[in-house]
């Protein structure tokens, strides 16, 4: 397991994050292959649309249009259980830092949801439900 080393609702700044997880730097979804975490991020005013649920979030998947829970970070994000992976939840707070929200968990199989996007037409969006490790 690893550790992440920040407390819950700790101000992060973003470039340090990148280094200590060895994760990339952009994207919703990131994936460690060399710590094999994931870290994930959640930002006001989106256009995915996380939504909690009492203490479960419903995490939308990354891509634009339609989405597949085979592409991209949504694969390493579904299979997460099963390859042990840990995952780290941050919130976006402006574009140098970010907020430690908590270790996730899923905790049932992704599953797709119709939404509507800016421009009025339907889109597959993946939904993966997480809930926050104690």
């Amino acid at each position: 397991m690893f550790s992440i080393g920040y407390k819950k609702n700790e101000i992060v700044f973003h470039d340090d994050l990148c280094k200590k997880t060895s994760c990339g730097c952009m994207g919703g979804i990131r994936y460690s292959k060399k710590n094999n975490i994931l870290v994930l991020f959640v930002k006001k005013n989106s256009q995915y649309e996380n939504v909690w649920e009492g203490d479960l979030l419903k995490y939308m998947g990354s891509g634009k249009g339609n989405q597949s829970i085979y592409k991209q970070g949504n694969i390493k994000l579904a299979e997460a259980t099963k390859n042990n992976t840990d995952i780290f939840l941050f919130e976006w707070l402006d574009m140098y830092q970010c907020r430690y929200i908590g270790r996730m968990i899923l905790d049932n199989e992704p599953y797709y949801e119709m939404h509507q996007n800016k421009y009025g037409e339907m889109e597959r969006k993946v939904i993966f439900p997480l809930k926050m490790l104690n």
